[in-house]
């Protein structure tokens, strides 16, 4: 949800505020991947932090797992709304 909410900034920031200025080829196919390269870099450094014991994966039957799916559905579905007009 992070990185959606990241780049959806970055898009708003470039195409309604003006402020993203992209040079050189740099498009947001470049970003975007980039964004992913850097989570999945901080993914595996914490693989090696963090102990297995501490590492557990989201349990799916939970309010807030739910709450949160929907949240981000809801932020999408805005999303490209607000892209399209």
């Amino acid at each position: 949800m992070t990185l959606t909410f990241i780049f959806t900034l970055e898009v708003l920031l470039k195409e309604y505020a003006g402020i993203i200025n992209f040079k050189k080829g740099w498009d947001y196919w470049d970003s975007y991947s980039l964004y992913w390269v850097f989570s999945r870099v901080f993914d595996w450094i914490g693989e090696g932090v963090v102990p297995p014991k501490h590492r557990s994966p989201i349990r799916s039957e939970t309010a807030g797992y739910w709450s949160l799916f929907l949240l981000t559905g809801i932020y999408f579905a805005i999303g490209i709304f607000i892209l399209r007009f």
